[in-house]
């Protein structure tokens, strides 16, 4: 009798434990904004105009929420997954369509602001979560929590992704770091046409994968106080994107000899700079990929432009967010063409 006692309760532990493991919850049909303070509003699909945000009512995907000075709101993604948004921030929240029994893809695009994320133990059996700004996609690799910082830094546009107690991959134009765990940090500045891109290494120590000067992928050890900088430009021949890295140590000087390297890439389709401003204030709005990894030229047919008279959204007089721009295409093989 006791033998199978002991066995009955063996088998309980162990589908328990197996409950327990997987007891995350699936991200809902919809969002929800929680725990209002101050001026927030938000913007629905097919509105022209702001309204105040509701304290715990759901909203459709697509839609944008704006808070202003000393205020702050939660977006839920479902139970135990949670965003919370600080002053002065404006985000989307959206979904990626994906096949029947596939997880379910959230995106968070972070245009100002911060975001604090906690998401439950075991989110990535069930859920996948992107937080994207102008020139990074961070992916949430497992649950915990992270943060992500937006603020404009003089003429570049700067994200700071600090990892608690998650993992996180982040990515972006010609690079990638595969990993950031506990109490490390790094801030990802760009230029608006992302022709120049800074990526620092504010603490902690990781890699970063890059291009060599044969264009081979290659992971670089980065420590804190690092820098790599990215500049991409067009090339006078048709079709090519020059690309040229420099790897900076922390006392400003060349990593090593080979610090600084160019490569070229091949355009898909003859890809034409943007137009001249026109009198009116314009931003141009550069959306990350729905594929993580695969990011268009700087320069490219699918950039869209959207054009206000106000950098921050006023109450009732809010022009839409242009819509995201479809996937861009596959990476091409880069061309070396030596070091500088």
């Amino acid at each position: 009798m006791r033998k199978t006692l002991l066995v009955l309760g063996v088998g309980l532990c162990v589908v328990g434990c197996m409950v327990r493991s997987s007891s995350a919850a699936v991200f809902d049909p919809v969002f929800r904004v929680m725990k209002v303070k101050g001026a927030c509003h938000v913007l629905t699909p097919g509105s022209t105009a702001t309204v105040a945000a509701e304290d715990q009512k759901a909203y459709p995907f697509g839609t944008v929420v704006i808070s202003g000075d000393a205020s702050s709101c939660m977006v839920s993604l479902s139970s135990g997954n949670k965003g919370q948004v600080g002053a002065n921030a404006r985000l989307c929240v959206e979904e990626v369509a994906v096949a029947k029994g596939e997880k379910p893809v959230r995106i968070i695009r972070l245009e100002a602001g911060k975001i604090d994320v906690s998401l439950e133990d075991a989110y990535e059996q069930r859920n996948l979560l992107r937080v994207d700004t102008h020139c990074s996609t961070i992916t949430a690799l497992k649950g915990g929590k992270f943060s992500v910082d937006v603020k404009t830094l003089e003429e570049l546009l700067a994200a700071v992704v600090l990892c608690d107690s998650s993992e996180l991959k982040v990515e972006g134009p010609q690079f990638a770091i595969a990993r950031l765990v506990k109490d490390q940090v790094v801030s990802i500045a760009c230029s608006q046409d992302r022709g120049y891109i800074q990526i620092k290494n504010e603490a902690g120590q990781y890699g970063i994968d890059l291009r060599d000067a044969e264009g081979n992928a290659k992971t670089f050890s980065m420590e804190p106080g690092s820098v790599v900088k990215i500049m991409q430009r067009r090339s006078e021949a048709e079709g090519l994107l020059i690309v040229t890295i420099l790897r900076v140590d922390p006392d400003g000087t060349p990593a090593d000899q080979d610090a600084s390297f160019t490569y070229t890439e091949t355009l898909v389709e003859a890809q034409k700079p943007p137009a001249p401003p026109s009198a009116v204030t314009t931003t141009t709005t550069v959306r990350p990929p729905e594929t993580p990894g695969e990011w268009e030229p700087i320069w490219s047919s699918t950039t869209t432009t959207t054009t206000t008279t106000t950098t921050r959204p006023v109450p009732g007089v809010v022009v839409p967010p242009a819509t995201p721009v479809p996937p861009p295409h596959e990476r091409p093989t880069p061309t070396p063409v030596g070091r500088t």
